[in-house]
């Protein structure tokens, strides 16, 4: 664990149990910037991008900017030769460290949605901020919705 007691991603991500394909790249598993060339050897599963900007968040009440990004990269001449991108296995997320456990649920059932059919992240996100912040949960915080 890092200081602080916060998860770092790559914890999330194994704790899910994913491969973060980046996490022994320089300079930090959360930042790479890797080649077009490495991205299509690599073919990954699943793809997450994680955002904390005004495409999701507490005030975000609308899909149109990350369905945009979305449709963006699926046209992307990179990412649309990934698995990820052409089985519609691309997910956004702007889940802070405050509530990685939360983050790590969707993660869990992005990768393994057989397995978590189940399992609602967004009750637990609700359950975070209603129980334990005190306040209202709302905004939209990952994309898909389910």
């Amino acid at each position: 664990m890092q200081e602080g007691n916060s998860l770092t991603l790559d914890q999330v991500i194994k704790f899910a149990g994913g491969n973060n394909i980046t996490a022994d790249l320089e300079p930090s598993p959360n930042t790479t910037d890797v080649s077009a060339e490495w991205l299509i050897e690599k073919n990954p599963e699943v793809i997450i991008f994680v955002y904390s900007s005004d495409l999701l968040g507490y005030t975000i009440n609308d899909y149109s900017a990350v369905m945009k990004l979305a449709n963006d990269i699926k046209k992307d001449p990179v990412l649309s030769k990934t698995d990820a991108v052409k089985n519609n296995r691309i997910y956004f997320t702007n889940i802070s460290n405050l509530f990685r456990f939360s983050e790590a649920v969707y993660f869990a059932k992005w990768f393994y949605p057989d397995r978590f059919k189940d399992v609602n992240p967004d009750q637990l996100l609700k359950e975070y901020f209603e129980k334990w912040l005190g306040i209202p949960m709302k905004g939209i915080w990952v994309y898909p919705e389910k």
